[in-house]
């Protein structure tokens, strides 16, 4: 990371690349792992927004806070909702645990 202050990004990343210090890392590691949370919970809010349109800014917020195990949970679940209420019903029962 240090090395970004001095360092081409481009001579950087051919370095780490090919003595695979770069998948070791934990910062790398981290940042995939981000996004994949930030994917995941995007793809649930495009899935219950085409389904029962515009969501309330509390639902955002109740998914935003979601873990990755949470969201791909909810991902199943929605295939089973039939209106908004059984989506909020998921979110109480989720407080709840």
């Amino acid at each position: 990371m240090l090395a970004g202050l001095r360092y081409d990004k481009d001579l950087i990343t051919k370095i780490l690349k090919e003595s695979d210090m770069l998948e070791e890392s934990v910062i790398y590691q981290d940042i995939l792992r981000r996004g994949a949370e930030q994917e995941a919970k995007k793809m649930v809010l495009l899935q219950l927004e085409m389904r029962f349109g515009k969501l309330s800014l509390k639902v955002r917020r109740q998914i935003e806070r979601l873990a990755v195990a949470q969201a791909e949970e909810l991902c199943k679940a929605l295939l089973y909702f039939q209106t908004q209420s059984d989506m909020l019903a998921w979110f109480k029962q989720q407080e709840a645990k």
